[in-house]
């Protein structure tokens, strides 16, 4: 039975949660069912993050695997994509295949992600830096991480440093060509 709510009592914030929740039901149940026509260039650090990430994943939602099995059989992929072993430890970036429907079943994952660690480290106590800090740290990871899928491979998964150097590079060619 559904539960009973005053429609005055109903909060913007509340409306927008049952919309986000919706969504995410409907992009689950479409997860590991399209053609995986989306190629993204991701960085080894990146990689890396995506593999512990989905390997977490996986441990908190195993009690599910039964009623989304579409869902874990893209865990399984992208845990067998993201792994690093001996043969592609030195590869910088890799390319990874997925359909439209996992890029933003990922992209919505980390976007929920950064907005939950925000809320966990507005919680915390002064005292309890080491934790903001580590908290920070997967914070910028997460949006590293949502950074390159959003690129979708436009900028050849390169970092974040080597984009500014590059900008900087063309800003003195376009100054030398005025002059």
């Amino acid at each position: 039975m559904a539960k009973m709510m005053n429609p005055n009592t109903v909060s913007d914030m509340t409306l927008v949660n049952a919309k986000s929740q919706a969504r995410a039901g409907q992009i689950m149940q479409k997860v590991g069912k399209g053609k995986r026509k989306v190629e993204v260039t991701l960085s080894k650090g990146v990689r890396n993050y995506l593999n512990l990430y989905i390997k977490e994943r996986t441990k908190s939602m195993g009690q599910y695997r039964k009623q989304i099995p579409n869902l874990f059989q893209f865990y399984d992929y992208m845990e067998r994509e993201t792994r690093i072993t001996k043969g592609n430890k030195k590869e910088k970036q890799k390319k990874l295949a997925l359909s439209y429907e996992e890029m933003d079943y990922l992209k919505m994952e980390l976007k929920e992600l950064v907005k939950q660690v925000d809320q966990v480290r507005k919680n915390l106590k002064w005292y309890k830096f080491l934790d903001k800090l580590r908290y920070s740290f997967s914070k910028k990871q997460s949006e590293l991480a949502l950074e390159e899928l959003s690129n979708n491979g436009k900028n050849k998964g390169k970092s974040i440093d080597k984009k500014k150097e590059d900008e900087k590079k063309e800003r003195k060619k376009d100054g030398k060509k005025k002059k």
